[in-house]
C-alpha cells in the first residue's frame, strides 16, 4: 500500500489530498461504494514523458476487507481500462508485491508479466519485498479488431488463415458485461445482460429440480486467451494438440459473454465425464427453453474437440 506502520488517518488523509491535488487533470480515480461507504478505489496516471502519450500507470488497487473475494478488485480493473481506452490510452502499466493477491489478480484478468524486480518497496514493518512489473495493451477506440487478432495469431505462430480452413466464425469482445457470480475457483466472472438473465433462470430452475450447476468459465478477453495459449505453450505442449482443445483469440464464443463452462458437484472440470452426470442430462433435456445450445457435440463440423460442458445462449434466443 506504499505506507510504512504505524499509518495514522491524519497521515492517510493528507496523502491522499496531495496526490489528488498534484495529479494532471487527466488523471482518473474510481471509486466504488455500497451502503456503508467506500469500499474500493483504483487510480490512472498518464506517463509524465512527452513521447509517451500512448501510456499510463495504474496504482493503488485497493478493496476494503468486507468487499474481499466479492469480484469487486476485478470489476475495478475492467472499469479502470475501459476508461483508459475512452480516454485514447493503448498501452497500461503497474507493479505489485510478488507472491500477493495483487498478483494472482492480474494473471488472471490477462495482464502480461514482465518480469521481477528484488527490494522493490518495503513492508508496513520495513521489510523489503520484491516487485513484479505487468502491462496490458488495450485496443484503442476504432482499432479494428481484425487487426488486434490478426497480430495476436502471428505472435502466437497461428496461421492467419486458421479460421478460414476450419470454417470457424470469428468472435468480437462483448463491450456490455455484468457480474454473474463467482465461478468454482472464487473468481469474479461476467455475461451480457441477456446471457446473465438467461444463466440464473437456467440454474434456478435446475436447482428446483434437485440439479446443481457450477460456473467454471465465462466470458473472456481476447487477451485472456491468449494467456491460455502462451500458458500451455510455456509449459511444453505443442501448438498442434492446443488447438485441438482451445480455440484460439478472435475464434473463442467466450468473448461474446454468452458462453459458459459448466460442472457439477463431484465431475472434474472440463471433461467428458460430465457427459455421464444427472446434470449434463438435465441440460440436454431443458437448456433449449433458456435460449442455450451445447456448441461442440460430438462430430462437429468446427473439428473441436468433444465439449459437453460448454453452452452459448443463441443470438437469436427470444
Amino acid at each position: 500500500m506504499s505506507f510504512l506502520a504505524p499509518l495514522t488517518l491524519e497521515r492517510a488523509e493528507e496523502w491522499w489530498r496531495r496526490v489528488i491535488s498534484a495529479s494532471p487533470s487527466s488523471a482518473i480515480f474510481l471509486v466504488a461504494r455500497d451502503a456503508g461507504g467506500i469500499v474500493g478505489t483504483v487510480q490512472l496516471h498518464p506517463a509524465w514523458a512527452p513521447n509517451q502519450p500512448h501510456r499510463a500507470e495504474i496504482a493503488k488497487l485497493l478493496v476494503h476487507r468486507r468487499s474481499r473475494r466479492t469480484g469487486l478488485g476485478t470489476r475495478l480493473m475492467q472499469a479502470i481500462e475501459n476508461a483508459a481506452r475512452r480516454a485514447g490510452f493503448s498501452l497500461l502499466t503497474l507493479d505489485a508485491k510478488r507472491g500477493g493477491a495483487a498478483e494472482h489478480l492480474y494473471r488472471h484478468i490477462a495482464w502480461t508479466l514482465v518480469g521481477t524486480i528484488p527490494r522493490y518497496a518495503l513492508d508496513p514493518d520495513g521489510t523489503p519485498h520484491d516487485a513484479v512489473i505487468f502491462y496490458k495493451e488495450l485496443n484503442r477506440a476504432g482499432e479494428s479488431c481484425d487487426a488486434r487478432v490478426a497480430q495476436i495469431l502471428a505472435e502466437l505462430g497461428i496461421p492467419a488463415s486458421y479460421g478460414a480452413d476450419r470454417h470457424l466464425p470469428s468472435f468480437a469482445e462483448a463491450q456490455e458485461l455484468v457480474s454473474v457470480g463467482m465461478d468454482i475457483y472464487g473468481r469474479d466472472r461476467q455475461l451480457t445482460p441477456l446471457a446473465a438473465s438467461r444463466w440464473t433462470e437456467l440454474r434456478a430452475s435446475a436447482h428446483q429440480d434437485g440439479i446443481a450447476l457450477l460456473l467454471v468459465s465465462a466470458f473472456r478477453s481476447l487477451e485472456y486467451q491468449r494467456h491460455i495459449f502462451e500458458r500451455k505453450i510455456g509449459a511444453g505442449e505443442s501448438l498442434e494438440r492446443i488447438l485441438k482443445v482451445n480455440t484460439p483469440p478472435g475464434y473463442s464464443e467466450h468473448h461474446t459473454g454468452r458462453a459458459v463452462d459448466l460442472t457439477t458437484p463431484g465431475c472434474p472440470p472440463l471433461t467428458e465425464e460430465f457427459e455421464t452426470t444427472a446434470a449434463f442430462a438435465w441440460l440436454v433435456q431443458h437448456a433449449h427453453r433458456f435460449g442455450f445450445a451445447m456448441t461442440y457435440p460430438r462430430e462437429n463440423r468446427f473439428g473441436i474437440a468433444y465439449e459437453p460442458w460448454h453452452w452459448a445462449v443463441q443470438e437469436r434466443a427470444g
